[in-house]
């Protein structure tokens, strides 16, 4: 049973990212719901509800999968920055859950923090001189969301290598959205952002039961 759901899950993906390359949108509508809702319930499975850092990531998993709902429709402005703000959330629920499930390593905030406040900072260089002002704000705020999120993955879940990976593919799902809505729109991002988003949501998913 356990095999089965990975696999389903992954096949659904899989139809999602072929549905948003061709802009085949019965697809996106299809396969895009049942794929958020896959996550949640592979956390759920997986016994999300017996522990505090479960139920963290599962209300984290919750606003991921109502976020993606809302994105759904990219010409409903209103629905974009209700979405967005509820991946903030979700966001700084995720570190919220690294923060309290283990314990501050000195050693991995010297050696990571300035490489993502470098990379986060070359990122931003290059991404707010393209965003139209009234966007600007909302991006800072959405930017720091996820640096805290990476942040607190790399120095309070140092030693859960699943957590590094899941937080790592979120964010550069993130940048890639990021380019996608703000510099260049392109059905062929699909083939970044979707399975990068998808991967870190089902290893948070599983990262329940480890």
């Amino acid at each position: 049973m356990g095999l089965f759901i990975y696999i389903a899950y992954i096949l659904i993906v899989s139809g999602l990212v072929v549905s948003e390359y061709y802009n085949f949108k019965i697809g996106e509508y299809i396969f895009k719901p049942v794929a958020a809702l896959s996550f949640v319930f592979i956390s759920l499975k997986l016994g999300a509800l017996e522990t505090g850092y479960g139920c963290l990531i599962l209300f984290s998993l919750v606003l991921c999968a109502v976020g993606d709902v809302l994105l759904l429709n990219r010409k409903l402005k209103i629905s974009f920055f209700c979405g967005m703000l509820v991946f903030a959330i979700a966001h700084l629920l995720f570190s919220l859950a690294f923060i309290k499930s283990s314990t501050f390593d000195f050693a991995s905030l010297v050696i990571f923090l300035p490489l993502i406040t470098i990379l986060g900072g070359i990122n931003f260089m290059y991404l707010l001189p393209r965003v139209s002002r009234k966007f600007k704000l909302f991006i800072l705020l959405y930017g720091l969301a996820i640096f805290m999120m990476i942040t607190s993955a790399y120095t309070f879940m140092y030693e859960q290598k699943l957590i590094l990976i899941a937080a790592t593919f979120f964010v550069l799902s993130d940048i890639f959205v990021a380019k996608d809505r703000f510099i260049k729109r392109s059905t062929k991002n699909a083939l970044l952002i979707t399975p990068l988003y998808f991967a870190a949501q089902g290893l948070f998913a599983f990262s329940v039961s480890v």
